[in-house]
Order: structure tokens, then C-alpha cells, then sequence
């Protein structure tokens, strides 16, 4: 299997050579960037035969970053709607393994399923009428 080691240490060195270019200005290839290392990880999980579960999580996960690295509100929620979906993944995953949950998993899955409900409650317009984003941190 030496596909998914290949993608699996190309991942790690574009995500190592993305590392100082984080301040970047926004444009389509910091955008590139960002994302591939995490769907380079998918497809290593995909073709080592990883859980379905995953290889999805990690795929919403490389639409999040990708969406988070665009700018506007809108890109803002469709990688809040990414990530929520990534941890859904997650946990049902963690839920599936073994036979029945673990003592030890819990507070991995309750983490992640209060990740998911602020991920949500944000989405529907913020939390007390905090918004966690500021109205002019998307530009005119």
C-alpha cells in the first residue's frame, strides 16, 4: 500500500510548507493550500480502505477549510455547515467502533456534539446576539 502513504506524507509536507504562509492574502491559491493537505488525508484514508465515516469526515473537513479560506458570510457558513457535518461523521464513527460505546469515548462525543450545537446555534444568527464574526471583517 504505498499510494496512501505517499498521499499521507504529501499532506504532511503541504501542510508543513502552507504553515508560514498563513497571514497570506486572500486569493485562490492560499486557498489551495489550505485544503490540500486535509483532502490529501482523505484519499490516503480512502485508499488504505479506511471506515466510510472517515473519509467523510475528512472530506468536510477540506470543504471547511476550503470554504473558510473565501471570503464573505456566505463562505463563513457553508464551512460552519462543513465542520458540523465533518463532527457528525466523527461521532458516529466513535459510535460505531467496537461493541457499543466506551466510558472512555463519552467525553470525546459529548465534546464534539456540543461543537456541533454551537456550530448550529451560530448559523441561526449567533448565541444572545453575540455574532462570532465582525460585520466588517468581510470587506465591503
Amino acid at each position: 500500500m504505498l499510494l496512501p502513504a505517499a498521499l499521507f506524507a504529501l499532506g504532511v509536507a503541504t501542510a508543513v510548507f502552507y504553515l508560514p504562509r498563513t497571514g497570506s492574502r486572500i486569493r485562490w491559491s492560499r486557498s489551495i493550500r489550505k485544503t490540500l493537505p486535509v483532502a490529501l488525508f482523505a484519499l490516503a484514508a480512502y485508499y488504505q480502505g479506511a471506515p466510510a465515516l472517515l473519509v467523510a469526515g475528512l472530506a468536510f473537513s477540506a470543504l471547511g477549510d476550503l470554504a473558510l479560506s473565501r471570503p464573505g458570510e456566505k463562505a463563513f457558513m457553508a464551512g460552519m455547515v462543513a465542520f458540523a457535518s465533518a463532527h457528525i461523521a466523527y461521532i458516529a464513527l466513535m459510535a460505531s467502533l467496537g461493541s457499543g460505546l466506551q466510558l472512555a469515548q463519552w467525553p470525546l462525543i459529548l465534546l464534539m456534539g456540543t461543537s456541533v450545537n454551537s456550530r448550529f446555534r451560530l448559523l441561526r444568527g449567533g448565541v444572545d446576539g453575540f455574532s462570532p464574526v465582525p460585520p466588517d471583517c468581510f470587506g465591503s
